[in-house]
């Protein structure tokens, strides 16, 4: 996945998926609970610049989660009333830049709130079909609730209008859902070093040893205690 963020949990019988703490924000259609057909929507009704997460379960439903990539702030949105836990004040990041003058909630708290009270109740070994639909293609998986759940709020807090989550936006236009750790350091670093070769052709100083990548990797650890906090 894009991001770091993760929807962590012992894989037993007693688990249960909790509403996670975001940082950033969001707009998103779903879920849409519906008797699932043989015949897989095409990706190519999809907009270029939205991702589509199908949840089959063996019971014929279906839930789904179309995200926007370009989606922007909505500040109506912010200003009625959502669940405490989305609060910006509510555990908020250390180094969480937004004024609690501006912002009443965490925007990535919002953008997860549809996942989070969609999934709560559900036991997170419950095996699933997933899909994800991307205008280019269609990846398809056999797994547990908890995996695919992984992989969506990668992706949602990726796009979210967390100033440091944001950061990964650019991954997440080309997200790899269940990607292996191997994958996720090639395209991380890839994409770091493209960026610097452009600033070096642009008369730029450009940050071969990475250190601007290791940095924001650190911000991403210290967003994840605050967010399993």
């Amino acid at each position: 996945t894009a991001a770091t963020m993760t929807m962590d949990g012992p894989r037993d019988k007693n688990f249960v998926a909790q509403p996670c703490r975001g940082a950033g924000q969001g707009k998103f259609r779903g879920p849409n609970r519906k008797k699932h057909s043989p015949v897989p929507a095409s990706p190519a009704k999809l907009t270029p610049v939205t991702i589509e997460y199908v949840f089959k379960l063996d019971d014929g439903q279906a839930f789904n989660f179309e995200v926007d990539m370009e989606r922007t702030y909505q500040a109506r949105f912010d200003k009625v009333e959502h669940p405490f836990w989305t609060k910006l004040d509510f555990q908020k990041c250390t180094l969480c830049p937004l004024s609690s003058e501006q912002f009443r909630h965490c925007p990535a708290a919002l953008d997860a709130k549809k996942i989070t009270e969609t999934f709560r109740s559900m036991l997170s070994y419950v095996e699933v079909t997933l899909e994800v639909r991307t205008p280019e293609r269609t990846y398809v998986k056999r797994t547990d609730a908890q995996t695919g759940l992984r992989a969506l709020f990668g992706l949602v807090m990726a796009t979210s209008g967390c100033p440091i989550l944001s950061r990964l936006k650019g991954l997440a236009r080309t997200h790899l859902p269940f990607s292996t750790m191997e994958e996720t350091i090639f395209r991380t670093v890839g994409a770091y070093l493209i960026q610097q070769f452009l600033i070096h052709k642009n008369g730029g100083e450009p940050d071969w040893e990475l250190k601007g990548l290791y940095l924001l990797y650190e911000q991403l650890q210290e967003v994840n205690r605050c967010f399993k906090a």
